[in-house]
């Protein structure tokens, strides 16, 4: 079965293509922008995550590929738009409460809240979907870029890719998933910390220390080949199978217990285990 493109269409901030059977690439297409996000782009990211998921009966899609168009992955939030949307966030809170200033402020930090936890469950939905993410980072990959890599399954890097989490340095702290997930996944703690901390940016070597990226390549093109060489033997699996792998890697990087762990994946597997063709003798 082919995907079905004229479905994503409607996903304008965004480009879908079937790059191989059971594969999906899916770009950032903002390259104008520096392939930033607002809140269209994460609705939108959001959505065509879940119809991709949503694609079961065909077997359709069972890995995506994601990356930006052009020279960068993502340089992060739209600060314009950030600014502008909270700017907004604050009027309102003002017209709903006639000027109270107290009840006024209060009501700021509930829509801000709200506004928050919307573009967390956004941001977060790859860890939510049966489909393994392969992320290829490229040129400049700011903030919530590193956000959304902390998200997806598997991360490669090419040369000249620059990392940062700056959000320090403009006077809040990172709060879409980069400080949540990344500890998870880094393997230098100390040396993450004082990058966080100080906002400072970081090069593709020190992203492959910390455990960021898993492989390095020369050039976005080369990334994306051997991206699209993983998620071809991917794909040869069962979707099954690999939902049922991909969804236990995820639930225990996200803080799952071991037991707990155990215990969803025998229900898992109790559900869905096929009966077995191949002898062990020939795995």
């Amino acid at each position: 079965m082919t995907l079905k493109s004229h479905i994503y269409q409607r996903y304008t901030h965004f480009k879908v293509t079937q790059c191989a059977p059971g594969v999906a690439l899916v770009e950032i297409n903002r390259p104008k922008q520096g392939n930033s996000f607002e809140h269209t782009t994460w609705i939108q990211f959001r959505d065509l995550l879940l119809q991709l998921n949503n694609e079961k009966d065909d077997n359709t899609v069972k890995v995506i590929i994601l990356m930006g168009t052009g020279k960068h992955f993502c340089t992060g939030l739209n600060l314009k738009f950030a600014i502008n949307h909270i700017g907004k966030l604050g009027l309102r809170a003002k017209r709903s409460r006639d000027g109270m200033a107290s009840s006024s402020s209060s009501t700021r930090k509930k829509l801000i809240y709200q506004f928050i936890k919307e573009f967390q469950a956004a941001i977060a939905t790859p860890t939510k979907i049966d489909i393994p993410i392969i992320s290829v980072c490229h040129g400049v990959t700011y903030g919530l870029a590193l956000d959304i890599m902390a998200t997806t399954t598997v991360r490669y890097g090419t040369e000249g890719c620059k990392f940062a989490i700056p959000e320090i340095k403009l006077g809040f702290a990172a709060d879409i998933g980069a400080l949540q997930r990344l500890p998870h996944i880094i393997t230098n703690h100390s040396l993450f910390n004082e990058l966080v901390l100080t906002g400072e940016s970081f090069d593709i070597t020190t992203a492959k220390e910390l455990g960021i990226v898993s492989k390095v390549f020369n050039t976005k093109a080369q990334a994306f080949t051997e991206a699209l060489k993983l998620a071809v033997k991917i794909s040869k699996f069962s979707r099954d199978s690999i939902a049922g792998t991909k969804n236990s890697l995820t639930s225990m990087a996200e803080g799952e217990s071991v037991d707990t762990g155990l215990e969803n994946v025998a229900r898992y597997n109790s559900e869905t285990l096929p009966v077995l063709k191949m002898p062990i003798s020939k795995l």
